[in-house]
């Protein structure tokens, strides 16, 4: 199925991810797309005209073993480009010119270890048909690309995948390297670091959104346990569950920290060069990664402050009892006193 592969990369989407049909996303959906341009000359030399390109990017798991994934690709294909980095790896798909002879790259895949993966196909600039095949087509590879990559996933796969959409355009004649135009990015020339930047992104975009989909299911269920304490002056609080959801609430935390890197620097290549650096920080705030991180980190501190309260709920009640049961404890003590003296009962000691 991965038939021809591929060996550089590009990706790029947005819309934010909205319910899947079946299993996986079947590309045809509800996104609201926008549009990525990048410029000119990129992989191919040859190719002078515009280009366009649809990507999709999917959360798919807790976690993709990259180097498995990697090491299956290329027992089954050997000839297939492959790029493995810390947490990602890159394949790219070709395809010849008929008449030409020349070699395209026509998809690029991306897999990344926290979970994600981003899928990029060359459209027609005007009727929107991938030049791969037709749109059910590319449905159906994502699908099963989708289905295969499961085999990697440690058994963390999510059942109902977040994904978003987006659209890149290649355009030679975009000024200043990089600019943002309505829903789309136009770059100048479409190589390999332009590829990583705008995959890193999608990648961290797809995620923040099922992370911030996880922190509004928790405070969804602390609503309901607080508007039962309104209610009936009290609640019966499920220990088990309360640990069950601050361990998940600091695991998002975590991975967004360490996995998600969002507040790392800008990788080598963008933070050496200013025109690549440019196109992140165009795409981060296209993607709007900084404010969805901060929106999200409010919800994870309102579902630590929920869980904070009803832990020390629980801890007070604990010690309710246990001062209860000490009362009685010191008030059957002293019963036992009060009955021995005034009964005149003088238990001789035991002489060991």
């Amino acid at each position: 199925m991965w038939s021809r592969v591929f060996g550089s990369n590009v990706l790029c989407t947005s819309s934010r991810g909205g319910a899947l049909r079946g299993r996986f996303p079947r590309c045809a959906g509800s996104y609201r797309g926008r549009v990525v341009v990048f410029g000119a000359r990129g992989f191919a030399e040859s190719a002078k005209e515009n280009k366009k390109f649809g990507v999709r990017a999917f959360y798919i798991s807790n976690q993709i073993d990259i180097y498995s994934l990697a090491q299956r690709k290329q027992e089954m294909e050997p000839l297939v480009p492959q790029q493995i980095q810390r947490n990602h790896v890159l394949f790219t798909l070709h395809d010849e010119e008929e008449g030409s002879g020349a070699i395209e790259p026509k998809k690029y895949l991306a897999f990344y270890e926290y979970g994600a993966a981003v899928f990029f196909y060359e459209t027609e600039q005007d009727s929107g048909d991938s030049r791969f095949g037709s749109v059910s087509s590319v449905a159906d590879f994502i699908d099963q690309t989708l289905e295969e990559t499961y085999n990697f996933c440690n058994d963390t796969a999510i059942a109902a995948p977040t994904s978003e959409e987006y659209t890149v355009e290649i355009d030679p004649s975009v000024d200043d390297w990089c600019e943002i135009g309505d829903n789309k990015i136009q770059v100048e020339k479409l190589d390999i670091h332009n590829v990583r930047i705008m995959s890193e992104i999608m990648a961290q975009s797809v995620a923040l959104q099922y992370y911030e989909s996880q922190a509004v299911t928790m405070l969804k269920q602390f609503r309901g346990i607080n508007s039962t304490m309104i209610q009936a002056g009290s609640s019966k609080l499920d220990k088990k569950k309360l640990f069950t959801m601050t361990a998940e609430n600091n695991k998002i935390l975590i991975d967004i920290m360490v996995n998600l890197g969002l507040l790392d620097r800008a990788g080598p290549i963008s933070w050496h060069y200013t025109k690549y650096y440019r196109v992140y920080e165009l795409m981060r705030d296209e993607f709007e990664i900084q404010r969805r991180f901060k929106s999200l980190d409010d919800k994870i501190s309102m579902v630590q402050d929920n869980a904070k309260f009803f832990l020390e709920v629980l801890s007070s009640r604990k010690s309710e009892r246990l001062e209860l049961i000490i009362i009685a404890l010191i008030t059957g003590e002293l019963s036992l006193g009060l009955y021995q003296h005034f009964s005149g009962f003088h238990p001789i000691p035991f002489m060991g």
